[in-house]
C-alpha cells in the first residue's frame, strides 16, 4: 500500500449525494482498481529487443534522476521488477530531466512519446486526453463579483497526478530502465497523454464536494491542481480564514497531500497562474519579474534584427500570456507568428531577418508595454451600446447607432477586395464618427459576417489587408476610452454542476433548493435561455428601461411589448415565443411576478406578427426508404470504413436512430456514458442483437433506452450481418471504446457520416440536398407506415411517447388519388319493398394479415460501470461490475393459427338484422381501423 493515496470510503462518503450516481461510483471504482490509461491501439507499440537509452538530460543530472527514483519506490509509487516475469513484458521508455521554470532545480519526466509514431503515448487516441482548461478570466470575474478588498486563497497540491492508481492491467505500459535495474510506474506519471483528463475527473469531484459541503467555498476556482477560493471583504477575514480550514480538512479527508510552500493567504494580492491578483488596487498584472523578462526579450530580438524559430517561440509564447491584461495586444502579433511559420521547416536555431511587419509588432510591444505595465483594471462591467454595421459587396457599407447613421461607398481602390475588408471597413468607420462619444462604454457591435465577429474576439484573421484595419480600430479603441465586442454569445457554464455566478445569482434561496433548481434545466437549454434574456436586457437599456439601481429585471409589461413588437419583423413567431418562455423561466426562478408575460397584448401581438410577416417555411428532409437504403449500400466498397458506414446506416434506419445517437458531435469530444460504444451492443446471434442507446435528446434523465434489432439473413440491409462484417475487420476492443471508428482511429462523426451519405445518394442519382442525417429515422417510419404496421407498433419501435410519428409519415400518392378518385363514384342504394323493413346487412371483409412483428423495448437501467478515462480495457482481474438483467416488454403477433386468406379467397359474411336502425343510415363505410380482427386488418361496410 503506498504511504499517500485517495481513501476509498471518504470519497464513497462526500459523494453520496452527488447528481450522477454512476459517476461517484466509477471514481470510488477507480480509487480502488486503478484507472486504464486509455492505451488503445497497442500493435503500433515498437519492440526492441534491446533497453532504450535514457535520454541526455537524464544522463548529465542522474542524481537528480536518482534520488527521484528512489524517492517513489519509498512512497510505493514504484515498483522494482527485475528479474521477475514483470521486467520480460514490461514495455520500456526512456526517463530523462527538464528544469524547473524559472528555476535551477530540475524534475525526473518519463518519456511516453518515444519513440514518435510507436510509443505508448501514441496508442492512446488524441481526443483521449483533449480537455479544456480554466481561464485567469474567470479568476478576475470573481473577483470583480466580490467586489474592492476580497480575500484571496491560494493552494496547491503536491505531485496531484501521482495520488491516482494506475490498473494493475496497464503496468506492463510504464516501464522505465535505470542503473541497470527495470521499475513498474503504477501512478499517474507526468507526461502520459491521459493523465491531465484523467486527474481532472477527480478534481472536478473535489470541487463539487468544498462547494456542497461548505458554503464559504462556492466560488472556488481551479486549474488543474491550483485552486483560488475568493471571499467578498463584508464578511470579514475569520471568513476566509474559515474557508482555508475547510478545504485543509476536506483535501485531507480525501486522502489528498498539499505543498505548503506554495499555499497563500488569505489576503488581498497574490500570484495565481502567473498574474498577479490585486484586490485594494483592483488590478491584474503581468510580475515584475515577468515584464522584465518580457521587455529583454522584445529589446533583444529588435536589437539583432533577426530571431531564430526556437527564440520566436519563447517570445511568441510570453506575448500570447502577456494578452490576459494587454488584452489589445492580440491584435499585434499575428504578424510575428506568420514569420515564426515561416521558419518552422528550417533549422529551430538558424536566425533569419525579421521582416518590416513582424518589427512594426515587435516595436508596437516594446512602447505598449511601457505604456500598459502590464496592468489591466479590474472594474465593474461598463453600460454596453449597440452599433449596427453592414457592408455590400457592390453597393457600398453603413452603420446606425441610436438615430444616428452613416451610408458611403467603399474606396474604389478597395473595391476589389473580399467582403469581410469592406465589412470590417464599415466598423472602423463607425468608430471614427462616433468612438469619442463612446468613452466608458462597452460596444456591441452587431455584424452578419463570422470571420469579422470572430476577429474581434481572436483579434487575428488570415488576410493582411484586413488585419490592419483591425490594427488601427484597437488603436482608435484606446485612444476613445472604450471597449468592444461582438454580439454578445452567452458562455456555457461548467458541465455537470451549477457554475458558481448560478449560486451567487440565486443566493436568496438556499443552497440545496438552488442547486437542485439548476438541474430543472439541461445545460444547452439554460444556455439559450440565458442568450435569450441578454438580448432583452440590452434592448431594454437602449430603450431607457433601466431603473434607478440600474437593473431591466424583473421585465415590467411596456418593455416586453415593444421588445416583441420590435423583434417581429426579424424572427419568426415560434422564436418570440421563446423569448416569452425564456423569460418566465428567470422570472420563475427568482420568484418574480410572471403577470406581464402572461398577458393577453403579448399574445395578440404574437398572433398579429404571424398574419403580417408570415411563418417561413419548414424544409422537410426525404425519408431514406428500404429501396434507397440499398442504393445507398451499393456505393459502399468491402473496405474498413464502407464496412463501418454500412454497419452504421442499416443500424441507424433499423432502430429509428437520430444522427446524434450513432455519430459524435462535431467538435466533441468522445464521452462514453452518452455515446454509442462498443458495449452498447450486446447479446449478438444469428436472429438479433441488443442495441443501448445511453442518451438522446428527449431521454432527459438519461435513463437510456434497450431497442431490440432484428436479423434479415440473406437482405442487404440486415444490420445483424452488416455490423459483424464490420467486426470482422475491426475486432472488439474494450466495452467503453467507440462503437464507430474509421480506420484512420478517428470517432465517426456527424460531418464524417452527412459527407459519405451525400456522397453515396450522387453516385447513385438522388439529390443529395433532399435528405438529411435525419432521413433514417424518417424513412424507418414511413416504411413501418407502408407495411401496416400498427400506430402502436410505430411508437414503440420509434421510442415515440406523443403522435409525433405522424409527421415523419406521408400517405402515398396513390392512396391520396384513389381516395380522391372514389368521390366521385355514386354509392348504390339498395332496393326493397315498401311493405318490408329495411334490412341492416353487414359485410365483413377479411385482408390477408400482415407478416408477424415482434419488438421489444425497455427503458436502460444503470449505466454500464465506467473508469475516469474515455476509453480502457476490461481486464480479466478487475472486479465485477453486475449488470441488471433487462426486462423488455415484447409484442407478440396476434394469433394466428389458421393460416392467411389470399385475395382469391376473400371471405364475405352476410349477416341479416332485423332490427331497422335508420338512424344509422345505409351505404355510409365504418372502420374499426387496424388489428382489431384476429385475422388481420378489417374493413366493415354497414
Amino acid at each position: 500500500m503506498p504511504k499517500v493515496h485517495l481513501i476509498p470510503s471518504a470519497w464513497r462518503n462526500a459523494l453520496s449525494d452527488y447528481p450522477d450516481p454512476s459517476f461517484a461510483e466509477n471514481l470510488v471504482s477507480a480509487i480502488t482498481y486503478g484507472v486504464h490509461i486509455g492505451a488503445d491501439n497497442l500493435s503500433i507499440l515498437h519492440h526492441s529487443k534491446s533497453t532504450p537509452s535514457p535520454l541526455s538530460s537524464a544522463l548529465e543530472f542522474p542524481e537528480t534522476v536518482t534520488q527521484d527514483v528512489k524517492t517513489e519506490i519509498s512512497l510505493g509509487r514504484i515498483r522494482d521488477v527485475t528479474g521477475s516475469d514483470a521486467a520480460d513484458t514490461a514495455h520500456l521508455s526512456p526517463l530523462g530531466s527538464v528544469p524547473k521554470k524559472y528555476s535551477t532545480k530540475r524534475r525526473r519526466i518519463h518519456h511516453l512519446s518515444h519513440p514518435r509514431n510507436s510509443s505508448v503515448n501514441d496508442t492512446i487516441p488524441t481526443e483521449y486526453g483533449s480537455i479544456i482548461y480554466d481561464s485567469i478570466l474567470h479568476a478576475i470575474d470573481r473577483i470583480r463579483t466580490c467586489g474592492p478588498g476580497a480575500f484571496l486563497y491560494k493552494a496547491d497540491l503536491e505531485a496531484a497526478f501521482r495520488h491516482i492508481p494506475i490498473h494493475p492491467h496497464d503496468w506492463w505500459l510504464l516501464g522505465f530502465e535505470w542503473l541497470g535495474r527495470i521499475f513498474l510506474d503504477l501512478f499517474l506519471p507526468f507526461g502520459l497523454r491521459t493523465a491531465p483528463r484523467i486527474y481532472n475527473y477527480f478534481a472536478e469531484a473535489h470541487h463539487w464536494i468544498l462547494g456542497h459541503r461548505y458554503s464559504s467555498l462556492r466560488l472556488i476556482q481551479h486549474y488543474l491542481d491550483d485552486w483560488l477560493n475568493v471571499t467578498e471583504a463584508a464578511r470579514g477575514r475569520r471568513y476566509a480564514e474559515q474557508a482555508r480550514a475547510a478545504f485543509r480538512e476536506v483535501t485531507a479527508e480525501l486522502g489528498f497531500s498539499m505543498s505548503d510552500q506554495k499555499e497563500e493567504g488569505p489576503t488581498h494580492c497574490l500570484e495565481f497562474l502567473g498574474i498577479e491578483l490585486d484586490t485594494v488596487a483592483m488590478e491584474a498584472r503581468l510580475p515584475a519579474d515577468k515584464v522584465s523578462r518580457l521587455a529583454g526579450l522584445i529589446t533583444a530580438s529588435l536589437s539583432r534584427g533577426s530571431a531564430s524559430y526556437h527564440e520566436l517561440e519563447v517570445l511568441c509564447g510570453h506575448l500570447v500570456f502577456a494578452q490576459s491584461v494587454i488584452p489589445v495586444g492580440r491584435f499585434f502579433t499575428r504578424r510575428i507568428r506568420d514569420f515564426m511559420r515561416t521558419l518552422s521547416s528550417l533549422p529551430h536555431t538558424l536566425s533569419r531577418r525579421l521582416p518590416a511587419e513582424a518589427r512594426r509588432d515587435l516595436t508596437w510591444w516594446d512602447s505598449g508595454l511601457r505604456l500598459f505595465n502590464g496592468i489591466f483594471t479590474i472594474t465593474p462591467p461598463p453600460p454596453q451600446l449597440s452599433v449596427y454595421t453592414d457592408a455590400s459587396g457592390r453597393l457600398g457599407l453603413g452603420g446606425h447607432w441610436d438615430d444616428a447613421f452613416f451610408a458611403e461607398r467603399c474606396p474604389k481602390s478597395k473595391q476589389h477586395l473580399p467582403i469581410h475588408w469592406k465589412e470590417m471597413y464599415a466598423v472602423l468607420r463607425a468608430a471614427e464618427l462616433w468612438g469619442h462619444l463612446w468613452q466608458g462604454y462597452e460596444i456591441i457591435f452587431h455584424i452578419d459576417n463570422d470571420a469579422i465577429a470572430k476577429c474581434l474576439n481572436s483579434g487575428s484573421i488570415d488576410h493582411p489587408p484586413t488585419q490592419d484595419l483591425f490594427r488601427r480600430f484597437a488603436l482608435l479603441a484606446l485612444g476613445a476610452g472604450f471597449t468592444f465586442l461582438d454580439e454578445a454569445r452567452p458562455t456555457p457554464p461548467s458541465l455537470g454542476t451549477p457554475s458558481p455566478e448560478w449560486l451567487s445569482a440565486h443566493s436568496h434561496l438556499h443552497p440545496t433548493i438552488a442547486e437542485l433548481l439548476w438541474y430543472g434545466l439541461r445545460e444547452s437549454t439554460r444556455a439559450k435561455y440565458d442568450g435569450h434574456v441578454a438580448a432583452f436586457c440590452k434592448f431594454a437599456r437602449v430603450q431607457g428601461f433601466t431603473r434607478a439601481d440600474g437593473s431591466v429585471l424583473p421585465a415590467d409589461g411596456p418593455a416586453v411589448q415593444l421588445f416583441i413588437a420590435t423583434k417581429a419583423p426579424l424572427v419568426q413567431p415560434a422564436t418570440l415565443k421563446k423569448y416569452l418562455t425564456s423569460l418566465r423561466t428567470i422570472h420563475t426562478e427568482h420568484g418574480w411576478p410572471t403577470d406581464p408575460l402572461n398577458s393577453p397584448i403579448l399574445k395578440r401581438l404574437i398572433g398579429a406578427a404571424e398574419r403580417r410577416y408570415g411563418t417561413a417555411s419548414r424544409k422537410v428532409c426525404r425519408p431514406i426508404t428500404r429501396a434507397i437504403l440499398v442504393d445507398i449500400l451499393a456505393q459502399l466498397d468491402d473496405s474498413a470504413d464502407g464496412r463501418m458506414l454500412a454497419a452504421a446506416f442499416t443500424l441507424a434506419w433499423a432502430g429509428f436512430m437520430r444522427c446524434g445517437e450513432f455519430t459524435l458531435n462535431n467538435g466533441a469530444t468522445f464521452d462514453p456514458t452518452v455515446d454509442l460504444t462498443e458495449g452498447c451492443i450486446s447479446r449478438v446471434t444469428d436472429e438479433s442483437m441488443l442495441l443501448n442507446i445511453q442518451a438522446s435528446k428527449t431521454d432527459t434523465g438519461r435513463r437510456g433506452a434497450l431497442v431490440l434489432i432484428g436479423a434479415s439473413p440473406g437482405t442487404a440491409t440486415c444490420p445483424v450481418s452488416r455490423y459483424a462484417a464490420y467486426r470482422s475487420v475491426r475486432p472488439a476492443t474494450s466495452p467503453f471504446a467507440p462503437l464507430f471508428v474509421t480506420s484512420s482511429g478517428q470517432v465517426l462523426t456527424h460531418s464524417f457520416a452527412l459527407r459519405s451519405l451525400d456522397d453515396c445518394l450522387q453516385r447513385a442519382g438522388y439529390d443529395s440536398s433532399e435528405f438529411s442525417g435525419h432521413s433514417f429515422r424518417r424513412g424507418a417510419a414511413f416504411a413501418a407506415a407502408e407495411a401496416g404496421y400498427t400506430p402502436e407498433q410505430i411508437k414503440l419501435l420509434g421510442r415515440w411517447k406523443s403522435d409525433a410519428w405522424k409527421l415523419y409519415v406521408d400517405q402515398p400518392l396513390s392512396i391520396l388519388c384513389n381516395l380522391s378518385a372514389r368521390l366521385h363514384i355514386p354509392t348504390p342504394q339498395p332496393t326493397r319493398p315498401s311493405s318490408t323493413p329495411p334490412i341492416h346487412t353487414r359485410l365483413i371483409i377479411r385482408l390477408p394479415a400482415r407478416p408477424p412483428t415482434q419488438i421489444s423495448a425497455a427503458p436502460l437501467q444503470p449505466h454500464l460501470p465506467l473508469s475516469p478515462v474515455t476509453s480502457q480495457h476490461s481486464p480479466s482481474n478487475s472486479p465485477p461490475h453486475p449488470i441488471p438483467p433487462a426486462r423488455p416488454l415484447i409484442l407478440r403477433p396476434p394469433n394466428r393459427s389458421s393460416p392467411p386468406l389470399t385475395r382469391a379467397q376473400l371471405q364475405v359474411h352476410a349477416v341479416a338484422s332485423t332490427q331497422a336502425s335508420r338512424a344509422r343510415g345505409t351505404g355510409t363505410i365504418r372502420s374499426r381501423g387496424w388489428g382489431q380482427s384476429r385475422g388481420g386488418a378489417s374493413g366493415v361496410i354497414t
